[in-house]
C-alpha cells in the first residue's frame, strides 16, 4: 500500500508552544522530552510511529464507504464520532486540559494565561464583501508586491469545529474558494502546523487548502496547494516574504507572499502564504517532477540533521517523513541512510572526492549560507531540523529550507510569554529583535563560536548559541565545529568553505542591503497596514505591528555589518568580470561551449574553473580555465582566462558559471553568476 495517502502535506512549525505546554503541565524541562515519541505516547502525540507531533491519523480509508479516496457528509460525520471516543492524545488532540481544538479551551486558546490586547476580540468580526477586494487576474500566486484576497465558503456553520475535529488526520473537508473573482468547486480545506496551531489563541490557524482535491485539473495559476500560514511568533508578517526574496536570489527555495483569508464573508485577516514542497515545485525549480521528496521536521529536543543513525532504518523513518509515494519504500530509505553514512563517516581526506556522487554541495552550501545569514532560529544550525530533502533523478541529494517564520531576529525574546512560561514567545505589543543595534535579544545568551549556548527555550546545543535562535552578532563560522550538524563537515574541505564565505558575501553585500530588501519590505509593510489595523484576530495586534519594521532593519543592518566585518571576510577576493560564452557549432550535431573573463586578484589566481552541465539538475563538470594565450583567452598574461567544453549534443541548452579562488591560505573565491549552480548562466542551442 502506498505510504503516503494523504494528498495533502502538513509541514509543520517548529512545536515551541509544544514544549511550553509541556513544561507547564508537567513541570518538566522541556528538553527532557523523550525522542522519538514525546507527549501522547510513542511516536508523539500525533499519533505512532513519528517524529515527535508531526504524524497524522489516517481516516479516509477507514470510513470511505463508497470508495471514491475522500470522505462525504455522511462518511465525515461517522469519522467525527470516531474520533471523539478516542483517548486523550496531549497536546494536538483532546487532552486532558480541555475538549477544544488542539486539546486546550474551546478556541484554541492555551491552557495557561496570557490574554493580551492582540487577543481579546474588538468589537464585531470584519465582513468583506467580494466586490470590495482588489483583483489581480494577471499577477502570479507568489508576486510579493501584492497582497490578493482568497474566499473561503463552507456549508456548514461548524466548520471551524470539524476542522479542528480533523486536524493532524488526513481528512480534508470541502469548500468553495474565490480568488480574483473566478470559483473554485470543492477545495479540500484543514488545519495546519504544530505551534502555529495550538500555540495561539483564538480561531486565527493555520490552513492548508488542495485546490485539486474535488478535481484532479484544478489548479490556482498553476499551483494545486496552499500553505496559508498565519504568522505565528511574526508581528510583521512580512518574515516568510522576506527569507524567500534572500532565498531565491541566489538559490533554489520555496515562493512565498502575503494573503487576506475570509471564511464565510468574515476577514481572518493576513497569512503569509507559502509554497507547497512538491511536484509542481519540483518542475518549476529542476525541470523534472521525478524523485524523492522528505521532510525534516521540527524537533524539540534537535533533529537528526542528517546524521548516520546506523543501518536500521526504523530510527530514520522515526526522524524524517518520506512525502512521496515510491514503489520501493525500503531503497529510498536505505539511499537516504546511504547519504547519512557519507556525510558522517567519509574520511576528511576524500570528502571532495566522494560526496558530490551523493550530496548536492553547491546547494548545501547555499543552504547554510541563506541558515546562516538570516539566523534562523527553526532551522538547521539550531536544531538540525525544519528543513527539506530531494533525491534528484540523478540519485544526488539536496536539500533546501522549509519554514521561515522564525529568521531575521523572530528567535531572540526577552521576558516572560503568554502564561508566564519563561523563554516563551513574546507578548503582544513585543516584536522580537535585538535590544539595541548590534546586541543579541535578551532570550538567550550566545555562547562561544563552536559551544553551546543558551537559547529561549533553554540550553541548546546549536553552535554559538544558535539554539532558539541566533544574535545577529554570531560568527559566520559559527557551525564549524559543531559536531551534530553533519552539513559542518563541508566547511572543512577548504575549496568547499571558500564557495560558503563567498555566498554568505553575496547574500550580505546584496539582499541584506537595506536599499535593496528594504524596497521590497517598507511599500508591503505599508500595504498591509490598513489590513492589520482592522484585523481583530491577529496574534500580536497593530502596535506590535507597528514597531516590527525598525526591529527588522535593526536585525538585518546589524546582520550585514558582522558578517562583512568578520576577520573570515578580510580579502583580497577575487572578481570575475566581462564574462563572455558562446556556444560554437562542430561537425555533425555536436557543438562546444567557449568561455573567457577577465579574473582581477592582487595576485594571481591559484584556481580558475569553468562548471559546465547540460541540465539543471546534472552535476556540473569543472574545467580548468587557464590565461596562457591558448584557450581563446587572448593574450597569454593578460588576465583573460578562457577554456572550451568538451563536445555535446547541439540542441542542448548548456549552463555554465566561472569559479576563481584566490592563492590565499585560506582561500577566498568568487563565482559569475554569484548564483553558482543554481542560478548558474545558459546558452541555448546554437540550431535555434
Amino acid at each position: 500500500m502506498n505510504p503516503v495517502r494523504s494528498k495533502r502535506q502538513r509541514l509543520p512549525c517548529l512545536p515551541g508552544a509544544l514544549l511550553m505546554f509541556a513544561a507547564a503541565a508537567t513541570a518538566q524541562d522541556p528538553r527532557e522530552f523523550p525522542f522519538p515519541g514525546g507527549p501522547g505516547g510513542p511516536g508523539g502525540p500525533g499519533g505512532p510511529g513519528g517524529p515527535g507531533a508531526a504524524r497524522e491519523t489516517r481516516l479516509v480509508e477507514r470510513f470511505d464507504e463508497n470508495h471514491d479516496g475522500k470522505l462525504d457528509a455522511t462518511e465525515r460525520a461517522a469519522a467525527r464520532a470516531w474520533q471523539k471516543q478516542q483517548p486523550q492524545r496531549g497536546p494536538g488532540g483532546r487532552g486532558p486540559m480541555g475538549r477544544g481544538p488542539g486539546g486546550m479551551r474551546p478556541g484554541g486558546g492555551p491552557p495557561f494565561g496570557g490574554e493580551g490586547e492582540a487577543v481579546r476580540p474588538r468589537g464585531e468580526p470584519k465582513t468583506v464583501d467580494p466586490k470590495d477586494v482588489a483583483t489581480y487576474p494577471d499577477r502570479g500566486l507568489y508576486d510579493q508586491d501584492i497582497v490578493r484576497t482568497i474566499f473561503l465558503e463552507f456549508p456548514q456553520t461548524d466548520w471551524f469545529e470539524e476542522l479542528a475535529d480533523f486536524y493532524r488526520t488526513d481528512v480534508e473537508v470541502p469548500a468553495t474558494m474565490f480568488v480574483d473573482g473566478k470559483e473554485y468547486r470543492n477545495v479540500g480545506v484543514g488545519f495546519r502546523g504544530n505551534s502555529s496551531y495550538f500555540g495561539v489563541q483564538g480561531k486565527k490557524k493555520s490552513f492548508a487548502i488542495s485546490v485539486d482535491a474535488g478535481d484532479a485539473k484544478q489548479d490556482l495559476y498553476g499551483f494545486r496547494s496552499l500553505n496559508l500560514l498565519n504568522c505565528h511568533e511574526d508581528p510583521s508578517f512580512l518574515r516568510e516574504t522576506l527569507h524567500a526574496f534572500i532565498a531565491r536570489r541566489f538559490s533554489h527555495a520555496l515562493q512565498a507572499n502575503v494573503v487576506r483569508l475570509v471564511v464565510n464573508g468574515e476577514s481572518y485577516g493576513l497569512f503569509a502564504n507559502v509554497q507547497q514542497f512538491d511536484k509542481d515545485f519540483l518542475e518549476v525549480e529542476y525541470g523534472t517532477r521525478k524523485g524523492v521528496r522528505w521532510k525534516a521536521p521540527a524537533n524539540p529536543r534537535g533533529g537528526a540533521g542528517l546524521a548516520y543513525l546506523g543501518e536500521e532504518r526504523g530510527p530514520y523513518q522515526q526522524a524524517y517523513e518520506l512525502k512521496t509515494g515510491v514503489e520501493d519504500v525500503d531503497a529510498a530509505w536505505d539511499r537516504l541512510i546511504a547519504v547519512c553514512r557519507a556525510l558522517n563517516e567519509t574520511p576528511e581526506a576524500e570528502l571532495e572526492r566522494e560526496l558530490p556522487k551523493l550530496l548536492d554541495v553547491d546547494a548545501a552550501l547555499w543552504f547554510l549560507a541563506v541558515d546562516a545569514a538570516t539566523l534562523d532560529g527553526d532551522g538547521y544550525a539550531s536544531r538540525a531540523s525544519d528543513f527539506v530533502i530531494w533525491e534528484g533523478p540523478d540519485g544526488r541529494f539536496r536539500v533546501l529550507p522549509y519554514d521561515s517564520n522564525e529568521v531575521l531576529g523572530a528567535g531572540m525574546r526577552g521576558g516572560r510569554g503568554p502564561g508566564g512560561v519563561p523563554g516563551g514567545p513574546a507578548g503582544p505589543g513585543r516584536e522580537p529583535g535585538p535590544t539595541r543595534e548590534g546586541e543579541p535579544g535578551q532570550g538567550g545568551a550566545p555562547g562561544r563560536e563552536g559551544q553551546p549556548g543558551l537559547g529561549r527555550r533553554g540550553p541548546g546545543r546549536g553552535p554559538g548559541g544558535m539554539m532558539g535562535g541566533a544574535s545577529p552578532t554570531s560568527s559566520p563560522l559559527a557551525l564549524l565545529d559543531a559536531r551534530d550538524r553533519p552539513l559542518a563537515r563541508l566547511l572543512k574541505v577548504p575549496a568547499w568553505r571558500a564557495a560558503y564565505l563567498a555566498h554568505l558575501r553575496a547574500i550580505a553585500q546584496d539582499a541584506l542591503d537595506w536599499n535593496v530588501i528594504g524596497a521590497l519590505a517598507e511599500p508591503l509593510f505599508a500595504q498591509l497596514d490598513p489590513f492589520v489595523r482592522d484585523d481583530e484576530k491577529s496574534l500580536y495586534g497593530h502596535d506590535a505591528f507597528t514597531r516590527s519594521l525598525e526591529a527588522l532593519r535593526r536585525t538585518i543592518e546589524t546582520r550585514r555589518k558582522t558578517i562583512l566585518e568578520h576577520e573570515c571576510m578580510r580579502g583580497p577576493w577575487p572578481t570575475i568580470r566581462e564574462p563572455r560564452a558562446v556556444a560554437a557549432l562542430r561537425e555533425g550535431d555536436q557543438a562546444v561551449l567557449e568561455v573567457s573573463a577577465r579574473i582581477d586578484a592582487e595576485a594571481s589566481p591559484a584556481v580558475v574553473l569553468l562548471h559546465v552541465a547540460t541540465s539543471r539538475r546534472s552535476p556540473f563538470t569543472a574545467l580548468a580555465m587557464h590565461d596562457d594565450g591558448a584557450h581563446g583567452d587572448g593574450a597569454a598574461g593578460d588576465g583573460v582566462f578562457g577554456a572550451t567544453s568538451a563536445p555535446f549534443d547541439a540542441d542542448e541548452t548548456v549552463h555554465w558559471y566561472i569559479e576563481a579562488r584566490s592563492a590565499s591560505e585560506p582561500p577566498l573565491a568568487a563565482f559569475e553568476p554569484v548564483g553558482a549552480s543554481a542560478r548558474a548562466a545558459s546558452v541555448e542551442s546554437p540550431k535555434h
